[in-house]
């Protein structure tokens, strides 16, 4: 009974021994890993939206609006111009539609051909934008004064979470 008492005893201060010199950092360890939040990693909140419109002359396309407590990073945009034969695009502007943040201008296209008397534009290209919460991601193309415009793309990236 007194070899048990003993061997009981022993165990305890062991468990108080190691006890003291590893429970504060895993202790420490679950605090700070409570604290830590990841607001800014591309694959967390991906986002991509499709655009389409056609008109004469200028074509406007809005996605929807980024959500509240977010910021839009667009990363790259993909798009597929079609336009009157002869006329030209004047450009393919990237912005915001309040007007408040400077115009974002892609005027690579990578391709140019005609198909059934209409020419198409094509381009595909990295661009880095930003668009605050409440506003709308805007795609622009201008042609020539008498131009019938279509355009069809994606713009693609990811969402900042702002709330804290």
């Amino acid at each position: 009974m007194k070899n048990r008492l003993l061997t009981f005893a022993g165990g305890l201060a062991l468990l108080a021994v190691l006890g003291k010199f590893y429970a504060v950092p895993a202790i420490a360890q679950a605090v700070r890993a409570a604290l830590v939040k990841n607001i800014d990693e591309r694959g967390r909140i991906p986002f991509q939206a499709r655009f389409s419109c056609s008109d004469v002359a200028q074509c406007s396309a809005l996605a929807n609006p980024v959500p509240a407590h977010s910021r839009l990073v667009i990363e790259h945009i993909g798009a597929q111009c079609l336009m009157t034969t002869g006329d030209q695009i004047s450009q393919l502007i990237l912005t915001n539609d309040t007007g408040t943040q400077p115009d974002f201008l892609i005027a690579t296209f990578q391709a140019r051909f005609a198909v059934a008397g209409r020419d198409v534009y094509v381009t595909s290209q990295p661009v880095l934008a930003y668009v605050e919460a409440g506003q709308r991601p805007t795609v622009t193309l201008s042609g020539g004064s008498q131009a019938t415009v279509t355009i069809n793309g994606v713009i693609s990236g990811y969402l900042v979470d702002l709330s804290q």
